[in-house]
């Protein structure tokens, strides 16, 4: 085979030089992997309405949004959107235990 530019940068490099670039590599790929490089920021997941789970600002018998798992002091729950009552309740009450 006729030398050739491209032949002798190919070649220029050594085992010892390869296996090393690639363990770097190996090791880069493998840090960002593990979450050791910086994430891009994960969007919340949006939060229903409630008027589509039933949502009603008094409770339902002894079930109340303040005794939910996802209720969140003072106004607020995770998966409903806006300004929630702790009196209130929805058809996705889950009683904390």
């Amino acid at each position: 085979m006729p030398e050739t530019p491209l032949n002798k940068h190919v070649f220029a490099t050594s085992r010892r030089q390869l296996i090393g670039r690639m363990t770097l590599a190996i090791g880069l790929a493998g840090a960002m992997g593990a979450g050791l490089a910086p994430r891009r920021a994960q969007a919340a997941p949006a939060k229903l309405p409630p008027n589509e789970i039933g949502y009603q600002a008094s409770p339902k018998g002894n079930a109340r949004c303040e005794l939910c798992v996802n209720w969140q002091a003072p106004n607020a729950c995770k998966v409903v959107a806006g300004s929630i009552s702790p009196n209130g309740w929805c058809g996705l009450f889950v009683r904390k235990t």
